[in-house]
């Protein structure tokens, strides 16, 4: 069986954000395509520190592991860099000088190395097997607001894919714009979307009408779920919603409508009539079985949101900007809603009295269009080497 080391800078499983998401499922479908995939993980969770666990490694199933490197200096250091809102530039400098010892021996005897963002490509060095760059985002473009900070990430960007051998990128638009500064990159890119695993429905009507209950939802609210972590774009979509739930909670609970935002956007829980707020949650999949219609007001950021795939996937219904539904086969107002910040209120008003067999059609259509999208292993299997 052949081996695929992806190194990453944060623990992949269990996946808590969209980012960890697209890189849990790339390890699983390479495994699933035959490969042994190890997942090296340079840094722990929060608690696993606090409760000084030991570095690891887990089985994830038959093909998939991950180890999880809890050298406490990395930890210290990525956490200060957090703190700070600086970009992960750590690694990058660190990697050039120092590799740890395993995982100098993993990338050794690896057939495919896959560089977690292009933080990580110094390791390219290590390995006589192929070097691959997986991509998340435009990453310069999260630094807009400090140019020196783009300027930088920019020129670690171009120079990571230039080292690369392939470059997965999520979404065409993603791609397009790193042509637009280096066209030669072109041979070596490809699309790998952020596919994501079958969501796990409820067994039948009545689980899912008691798991509502649980959350204080009933038969006759209609539910918009947002889903989404502690990332920039996300925090700024969420604050917009809080503040049009403040604004506008009178016309929600008339037309009995709730606003569900399940993840690490927001530490503050609210169970409010019209907005609900969970924080953290182990498993996403019930949430977004519970809800009628998937909501992204995100309005900023690169790369196809992994929200849009779980929507997708379990064949919801969706509101979205025309941000939030990059990179997808969607056509406006057809196989989604769409909105601005200006008439989100008149959407939801639209999407909660549309008849269900038009919304069923839309979100079906949606699915089908997006399709080869939702598996990751459609496009792996054209740029994978015979196992």
């Amino acid at each position: 069986m052949k081996k695929i080391v992806i190194v990453s800078s944060l623990q992949i499983f269990k996946p808590l954000s969209g980012g960890q998401l697209r890189t849990a499922n790339l390890a699983l479908s390479l495994g699933e395509l035959g490969y042994d995939a190890l997942v090296y993980s340079l840094t722990g969770r929060k608690q696993d520190y606090l409760s000084l666990k030991k570095s690891s490694q887990n089985k994830i199933n038959s093909e998939v592991s991950e180890f999880v490197n809890r050298n406490i200096i990395f930890g210290l250091i990525q956490r200060f860099f957090y703190i700070m809102n600086w970009p992960p530039l750590w690694i990058f400098w660190i990697l050039k000088y120092y590799v740890p010892e395993n995982l100098k021996t993993e990338l050794a005897g690896c057939d495919i190395v896959i560089a977690d963002f292009p933080f990580l490509t110094p390791i390219f060095k290590h390995t006589t097997g192929q070097s691959w760059l997986n991509t998340h985002n435009a990453e310069y473009e999260l630094w807009s607001h400090k140019p020196l900070f783009e300027k930088i990430v920019k020129k670690i960007e171009i120079a990571a894919m230039t080292s690369a051998e392939k470059i997965l990128f999520c979404s065409e638009n993603d791609r397009f714009k790193f042509l637009n500064l280096d066209s030669k990159l072109s041979r070596k890119s490809v699309i790998v979307a952020n596919g994501v695993r079958p969501t796990k429905i409820f067994e039948n009507a009545y689980l899912r009408s008691e798991f509502r209950k649980s959350l204080g939802i009933f038969e006759k609210n209609k539910v918009f779920i947002f889903t989404a972590s502690q990332f920039g774009p996300n925090i700024t979509a969420f604050q917009f919603l809080k503040k049009l739930c403040a604004d506008c909670s009178n016309v929600l609970i008339e037309n009995q409508i709730i606003i569900l935002v399940v993840g690490t956007v927001s530490s503050e829980k609210i169970d409010s009539a019209y907005l609900k707020v969970t924080g953290r949650v182990t498993d996403i999949d019930p949430y977004i079985c519970s809800a009628d219609f998937g909501l992204n007001p995100v309005t900023e950021g690169s790369g196809v949101n992994v929200k849009m795939m779980e929507f997708l996937s379990a064949e919801l219904p969706i509101l979205s900007t025309v941000v939030g539904a990059r990179g997808l086969s969607l056509e406006i107002d057809v196989d989604y809603f769409s909105f601005t910040s200006d008439n989100l209120l008149n959407k939801l008003l639209l999407a909660a009295e549309s008849d269900s067999e038009t919304l069923s059609t839309m979100a079906l259509n949606a699915k089908l269009k997006n399709q080869e999208q939702l598996d990751m292993k459609s496009s792996l299997k054209k740029i994978l080497p015979h196992t």
